[in-house]
């Protein structure tokens, strides 16, 4: 098997000592480990969560000047360190705001006063703190970066990715394929896990992540965005800084945030304004950009009041070398909103750039937008780490003998030459020849999922089957020798133990037997019948999980479905879900498991943090109708995620697009006979590559 590593992503996504928000905060103090001051840290963390502690002025100093102009810095001080960092950090455009923390108020004041960006000088904790989150609020809507890309009109015609231009349009590509990519649960857990371990040690934002983990959905999202919580502070900074692996894992609430945008939508054009601090070196860039192009890169408020968005600049202090910016939106222009990336275009768009948009679009979108396409841009766009990592990513989608993975390792090693990685390209080179030999070598054939990738072999057309066929399992007599079985209902093969797994029904075991060995294995159930953990009633079917190297049992007669762990000394099961009148499963490559319910009539999915399951197919009450099924047993889910349903009660097989809202008949459908345009109580189901449906 062709076995790839990912590269390293720490510097993708940002580790604990890095900051995931635009805000943070630097203690200077000689006392910054007393407990009076941890106490007032774990009360600021609340609003602020990464918190700088520092004893002396140099290392201090050096940290702040490290930071990029586009992060935002509160300092507290202590009155003697404060007197002599102040000066040098004040104009800093990173810094926004100082408080003196001392005990002789009066002394500090008579200096501090010259520096506007000291907003107090505090001898109480409480009040520090108080004055800090009070200030806070304002500061998150007037105080964060402006972050946004322009198109300059006189530079060509934009289509070079190597200068502003080129980046200006294959960027606003690249988030748009970044949103059309269906996101799963093995992402979203990755953007919580990463979440949780930035924020440990805060109780708040941990409640707050174990809140959206168990409630969120998708008409909460504007409610989450506005809340002062992760969402907001993490997805903000993704967009503002541009971290493409952040706005991946984020890319569904994203897409949530602008379908209920669209759905609240003004029918009418309006005008809105916002207020923003802007340096005058900012500022002067934007007005050298007038009749230029400008693409924002996150989502910010406006008011419909002039006047409201002015009293945010009135109620906190202009500091050296800031000024206030009004921002008018006016409802003549056609404001675009391609999700997270706001354009304006002028009515006769003369420079034609909405046109170069779409054509490039269009170029990425031909076909379904994949990870694959997102590596192909990061790589025009120069992110070469980002494009390995998302190769690798998609690389592992694939079972090891898809013809795909010899094109994707084609492009690894491609991309590690253009890098100067030379040593890593022989060693891709290296990959692509095992991969051209097991081709060459053929793959055994798994109809469930023989590895956590789903192996589909292709049968020919003129294919005939053998009209003797062998006994490979079982003899003719019905009883619980291990070698012998008492109506088998299903069977998946194991390659790596070129072993057959078999749900033995009669005797409410899981059996793994060698081919034509009489040397077979129970390895769940065998107790006889009953409803514990390490028994098993009438199970109809098993598949591998690869991942987890686990079975998964439908224990029928016990309406539910058991995780059982392949490693030795395990003597039972775990429950997954239960109640449910389960027949057939099926699992696909992003690990989601699927249950056909007997009582529902539907095919349901499920993922290990979804107790209630999705509907995929059926679900309308028993039925002939193609919105319906009537008593569906086996299932198969292919690599796009379509569910084949074999309808024992509609004697018919019926295909379910991913998506679809009804199925499609691909066999049978034309009542019980013995016709070849009919199927008589169908099961048993496989699919090849070119969707020919095999079933019993």
């Amino acid at each position: 098997m062709v076995n790839s590593v990912p590269p390293n992503s720490s510097s993708i996504v940002p580790a604990n000592n890095q900051n995931f928000e635009i805000f943070s905060l630097i203690w200077l103090d000689q006392d910054v480990e007393s407990q009076y001051i941890q106490n007032a840290e774990n009360k600021l963390r609340s609003n602020i969560n990464l918190i700088k502690k520092f004893l002396y002025v140099k290392k201090c100093q050096q940290y702040v000047e490290d930071l990029s102009p586009a992060d935002r810095v509160v300092m507290i001080v202590s009155g003697g360190l404060g007197q002599q960092i102040v000066p040098s950090i004040h104009k800093l455009r990173q810094v926004i705001s100082i408080y003196v923390y001392c005990m002789n108020k009066e002394r500090n004041k008579r200096w501090s006063k010259y520096f506007t960006k000291v907003k107090g000088v505090i001898n109480e904790v409480d009040e520090l703190v108080s004055q800090i989150n009070t200030d806070r609020q304002i500061q998150r809507n007037l105080d964060e970066p402006f972050s946004h890309n322009l198109f300059n009109v006189n530079c060509g015609n934009g289509t070079s990715t190597s200068d502003i231009n080129g980046k200006f349009i294959f960027s606003q590509v690249l988030i748009d394929c970044i949103l059309r990519i269906k996101s799963n649960e093995e992402d979203k857990n990755e953007l919580i896990t990463c979440c949780k371990q930035y924020y440990a040690g805060s109780c708040m934002t941990m409640n707050h992540l174990d809140e959206f983990e168990k409630t969120y959905s998708p008409d909460k999202v504007l409610w989450w965005y506005s809340r002062e919580s992760f969402f907001y502070n993490v997805l903000n900074r993704a967009l503002r800084n541009e971290n493409i692996h952040i706005i991946f894992l984020f890319r569904e609430f994203i897409s949530d945030i602008y379908h209920q945008l669209k759905e609240y939508q003004v029918k009418t054009p309006i005008t809105t304004y916002r207020c923003q601090l802007m340096s005058s070196d900012e500022l002067k860039t934007m007005k050298a950009s007038v009749g230029h192009f400008i693409s924002v890169n996150s989502f910010f408020s406006t008011s419909a009041s002039a006047k409201e968005a002015r009293s945010f600049i009135h109620t906190f202090f202009i500091r050296d070398n800031l000024e206030p910016v009004l921002f008018e939106f006016n409802g003549e222009f056609e404001v675009v909103l391609c999700l997270v990336l706001y354009f304006v275009w002028t009515a006769e768009d003369a420079h034609g750039l909405k046109e170069v948009f779409l054509h490039i679009k269009k170029q990425y979108s031909e076909e379904d937008v994949n990870l694959g396409t997102c590596a192909k841009l990061l790589w025009k766009l120069g992110k070469f780490n980002l494009a390995e990592l998302y190769y690798m990513r998609f690389l592992k989608m694939f079972p090891p003998n898809d013809p795909l993975v010899g094109k994707i390792y084609e492009n690894l090693c491609e991309l590690a030459s253009q890098t100067g990685d030379y040593d890593k390209s022989i060693d891709l080179h290296k990959k692509c020849i095992e991969h051209e030999k097991l081709n060459r070598l053929g793959c055994s054939i798994d109809g469930h999922n023989a590895s956590h990738h789903i192996v589909f072999p292709t049968i020919p057309v003129n294919a005939r089957w053998a009209q003797h066929g062998v006994t490979v399992a079982g003899e003719l007599q019905n009883d619980d020798m291990t070698y012998q079985l008492c109506l088998p209902y299903s069977f998946c093969i194991d390659d790596d133990s070129q072993t057959m797994i078999i749900a033995d029904y009669g005797n409410d075991r899981i059996v793994q037997l060698k081919m034509n060995s009489r040397n077979g294995e129970i390895l769940a159930g065998g107790g006889g019948v009953g409803t514990q953990l390490d028994q098993l009633n009438q199970p109809t079917d098993v598949i591998i999980d690869k991942k987890t190297n686990s079975l998964i049992i439908c224990d029928r007669q016990n309406r539910r479905y058991l995780r059982w762990s392949l490693s030795k000394g395990t003597v039972q099961g775990e429950i997954l879900f239960d109640n449910i009148r389960c027949w057939g499963l099926a699992i696909d490559d992003q690990n989601n498991v699927y249950i056909s319910d007997t009582e529902k009539h539907a095919v349901i999915r499920y993922t290990m943090n979804d107790k209630n399951g999705t509907i995929v197919a059926g679900g309308q009450g028993r039925g002939a109708a193609l919105n319906q099924l009537n008593n569906p047993t086996y299932i198969f889910v292919d690599q796009q995620q379509n569910v084949y349903v074999s309808e024992r009660g509609n004697h018919r097989v019926t295909k379910w697009k991913k998506g679809a809202s009804q199925g499609i008949v691909v066999a049978g459908g034309h009542g019980q006979g013995k016709l070849l345009t009919q199927v008589s109580q169908p099961e048993g189901l496989f699919v090849d590559t070119s969707g020919t449906c095999n079933d019993k």
